[in-house]
């Protein structure tokens, strides 16, 4: 059977004045555009099995949001939606998305149900332009980033620059062809990098680093659909950072990258078999504590949110986090409906010998590392802010360090955070579903 693929692109650019995510140390909303936000898809079917690859110019999408997207990615695309793969690329320049969430914001509302359309029409797009197509793939020499986790001359952690921490220093290619033309199609291509290049000071709507690099490989390939899927980034930024001069600086370098790959791929074939698993893992969390312990944290939270009235949001964002989370810990203890841990999906798209693995949270990159290591495929693509946003996931060896990542932040479950060791359970988790993905293919 021959292999098809179909690529699309839609245009996700909220309005000015929207709410932007990222940083909670903004005071309002956008003032302006810089460059479009776009939400590109990939659609691949070998003749059995169909899936769609979704890559967004946002920061995260929720679990409840995913579920949507996958159902009317389905019903547009006609492809099971445990097969859809919905992957942001973790711009801090884009709208915030919360879906489900109680607001009054009626233009977040407004914006996330036109995206959810917006989505599903590019799966359809994809897949009615679909054409018998061949595949390679390529990895390259590249670096945008440094690792974040800075320590400082009195032991604390601080988020800075850490130039012998680990850091990715290579980019992925897989490129797609008309099998008739040679003419590319698409490009997906995946980096280890923070969507960071610009601070809280900024509020002109930008896709960051990876939307310029799309662009770029674009002009390379005129025609063509590049995605980025961005890898394990959690202890990533981007470096140097700063300005929208940066932005162009490090987009180009990737972007560069990309089209070097894609023109030193030495194999195309139109064998090409999709394969697709999705397994949800249990990540440990700390032992719930007692009912009085979790009404002491609530009311000191709300004594320390109470305090900060009338203060800017980027003061109140901590405060209401931990008021939140202190809430959610005392409504299960109160209900004596304790989880035995973080629910954790982990889903595998494979064409070939590549598979790309999804997680839903914000991955150190040693962790990324270690799971292709480990992996049954021979080119293993670990990616991040894919089918949710749960929080921080770091290695255990960096939790008694401390800092951003470690605390407010990091990853819970009913307001119990993660333990240390949840860094293994996520690569056993990861290998687990790759070597199923391997055994359905048949490799």
């Amino acid at each position: 059977m021959p292999f098809y693929v179909g690529a699309a692109r839609a245009n996700i650019t909220p309005p000015v004045g929207h709410r932007m995510s990222g940083y909670g140390n903004r005071t309002h909303g956008s003032d302006g555009i810089h460059d479009e936000l776009r939400a590109k898809v990939l659609y691949v079917d070998d003749g059995t099995t169909r899936a769609v690859i979704a890559a967004n110019d946002l920061l995260y999408l929720n679990a409840e949001a995913v579920a949507e997207v996958r159902r009317r990615v389905a019903e547009a695309a006609e492809v099971p939606a445990e097969n859809v793969f919905v992957c942001c690329s973790h711009t801090h320049g884009g709208p915030d998305t919360g879906y489900g969430e109680p607001s009054e914001d009626r233009m977040r509302a407004a914006y996330v149900e036109t995206l959810f359309y917006k989505i599903a029409g590019a799966a359809a797009e994809a897949r009615r332009s679909a054409l018998p197509a061949k595949m390679g793939r390529r990895r390259v020499e590249t670096q945008c980033g440094t690792n974040r986790r800075e320590r400082t001359p009195d032991g604390r952690v601080i988020l800075g620059r850490n130039l012998h921490g680990p850091v990715a220093r290579f980019a992925d290619v897989l490129r797609f062809d008309d099998a008739g033309t040679g003419r590319p199609l698409a490009l997906l291509f995946s980096h280890a990098v923070h969507g960071t290049t610009l601070g809280g000071d900024n509020y002109l709507t930008t896709s960051e680093l990876s939307g310029w690099a799309e662009r770029f490989a674009e002009a390379a390939f005129p025609g063509s659909v590049a995605m980025f899927c961005n890898g394990c980034a959690g202890d990533i930024n981007p470096d140097p950072r700063g300005a929208f001069e940066h932005v162009d600086l490090l987009g180009t370098r990737l972007g560069a990258a990309v089209v070097g790959g894609a023109t030193q791929v030495e194999q195309m074939t139109e064998e090409v078999k999709v394969t697709c698993h999705l397994e949800t893992a249990i990540l440990p969390v700390e032992d719930m504590p007692s009912l009085e312990a979790c009404r002491k944290e609530v009311a000191e939270a709300e004594a320390g949110l109470k305090a900060l009235e009338g203060e800017s949001s980027g003061r109140r964002w901590q405060p209401e986090r931990r008021l939140r989370v202190a809430r959610q810990m005392l409504a299960a203890a109160e209900s004596g409906q304790v989880d035995p841990g973080l629910p954790f999906e982990i889903q595998a798209v494979a064409l070939n010998d590549a598979a790309l693995v999804g997680f839903p949270g914000e991955i150190f990159v040693e962790i990324g590392m270690e799971i292709e290591r480990r992996s049954p495929f021979p080119r293993t693509l670990t990616i991040a802010y894919a089918n949710g946003s749960l929080g921080y996931f770091p290695t255990a060896k960096e939790v008694p360090f401390g800092g951003y990542e470690i605390g407010i932040v990091r990853a819970r479950h009913q307001g119990r955070v993660i333990k240390p060791e949840a860094d293994e359970a996520i690569i056993a988790g990861a290998v687990k579903v790759l070597k199923k993905t391997r055994e359905k293919a048949g490799l």
